[in-house]
């Protein structure tokens, strides 16, 4: 009844994030010389370490950089500034061509960033390698460097750049070192994507977005390690009880663990937390049945009926099927037959006029059973187990010759030949 759920927090949707969070951390424009220093103009709630404050500031001083170096890194800039990308690469290109003494950290990173203003990120890829090569300390460089490599899924280096990145920043945002496990989980090494988020949320578990969380879900289930998330997950509920996503992430790792009575749990508190849709109204519903509670479950699949919630214009026949059903294994018999009859008006199938005359068979109204399975063989030729029915309540209304018709049709089916045959020697 419930199958197998699709997970949504992918890999595909937590790389798009990644995209969108870069954008307002790293921005790749002409005053893209200043912008991981300045994560897109807003103030740094994180501690700054002033030693490596001054490392980086003596880094990009460019203090070991002959004055007609000084001069074309000016140059460089000032074009860059302005948005002409090219002219910047070529004043680069010339000064350092064909002399190597000339290779400097702070040029080569200048010259990538105009490249990547060009938008040629392979090329921009390449000559950040050699600014990070020249210069491993270079917090920056690694952290651009992450980006690029990121947008051009060379996901290994991007998960070592971000992390080279976030080590040596003098302000380390964890943002960097949540960058970092996305690009490793995106690149298949889940368990150290799992190891850093683990890592991540240790250290910053009360700014903690639910973004990491999700990302934390998709590398321990891809690791096949779920209960190193559990922990985690506890502790979000915690500090976030009144936050419904958070309680539907709870809900989807329960449900994938295969854990129904938690993930029915969560779900219902999300319910009360915001609106369900009616999907989820209908999980929620396969969730009770599952865990053998069919009076919740059937509740459940009556609000998602509820023609003034969801009126989507799909038909609802299996919907009907399952409340139904639902209503049948609480014994609430009355429900179970308004809603066959208000189903069975909208729509007719097989199993809605099986189940009701199960419902008749049930209060031994053969009568009523007898046309219920009948219509429901009407519909479905191969319908055996209404064949057998049919004979059966044929015998119990002493009609033996329409009961001997039934029963003989029945037999054809091998799935039911066994029963036929024991009510035919009756």
């Amino acid at each position: 009844m419930m199958g197998r759920w699709r997970k949504q927090e992918g890999h595909k949707q937590v790389g798009i994030l990644l995209f969108l969070l870069l954008s307002a951390v790293l921005f790749v424009g002409p005053a893209a010389t200043q912008v991981v220093g300045d994560h897109g103009g807003q103030p740094s709630d994180y501690p700054t370490d002033p030693i490596k404050a001054e490392l980086q500031a003596e880094i990009e001083s460019g203090s070991n950089l002959t004055p007609r170096g000084r001069k074309a890194l000016f140059r460089a800039r000032t074009h860059q500034d302005a948005g002409r990308f090219t002219e910047a690469v070529e004043i680069l290109e010339k000064w350092q061509q064909g002399n190597p003494e000339r290779e400097h950290h702070l040029l080569r990173f200048q010259q990538g960033m105009a490249y990547l203003g060009m938008q040629n990120p392979e090329r921009a890829l390449e000559v950040l390698q050699t600014a990070v090569k020249k210069e491993p300390r270079f917090a920056r460089a690694w952290l651009r460097l992450g980006e690029t490599a990121y947008g051009l899924e060379s996901f290994d280096l991007a998960a070592e750049a971000f992390n080279q990145g976030y080590e040596l920043s003098p302000t380390p945002r964890p943002e960097f070192l949540y960058y970092g496990c996305v690009a490793a989980l995106s690149g298949g090494n889940s368990g150290r994507a799992l190891d850093g988020l683990e890592h991540l949320l240790t250290l910053h578990r009360q700014n903690a977005p639910l973004d990491w969380y999700r990302a934390l879900v998709t590398a321990a289930t891809d690791a096949e390690q779920p209960d190193r998330a559990a922990p985690h997950l506890e502790r979000a509920r915690n500090d976030h009880a009144g936050d419904p996503e958070v309680w539907e992430l709870a809900y989807r790792f329960s449900a994938g663990r295969g854990d129904y009575e938690a993930a029915a749990i969560y779900l219902t508190i999300t319910g009360y937390l915001r609106e369900l849709s009616r999907q989820e109204r209908t999980r929620l519903g396969d969730l009770y049945a599952v865990i053998n509670v069919p009076l919740q479950a059937a509740r459940s699949y009556a609000a998602a009926l509820d023609p003034e919630k969801f009126t989507d214009g799909n038909s609802r026949a299996t919907e009907y099927e399952r409340l139904a059903g639902a209503w049948l294994a609480a014994h609430r018999h009355e429900e179970a037959r308004e809603t066959l009859h208000r189903a069975l008006a909208e729509t007719e199938t097989r199993r809605l006029w099986s189940l009701l005359g199960d419902l008749d068979h049930m209060s031994e109204d053969y009568a009523g059973a007898l046309k219920a399975y009948g219509r429901g063989c009407e519909l479905d030729p191969a319908f055996a187990r209404g064949w057998l029915m049919m004979g059966y309540c044929c015998q119990e209304l002493d009609r033996p010759d329409e009961a001997r018709k039934y029963l003989n049709k029945a037999k054809s089916f091998p799935e039911q030949a066994a029963s036929a045959n024991i009510l035919l020697a009756d």
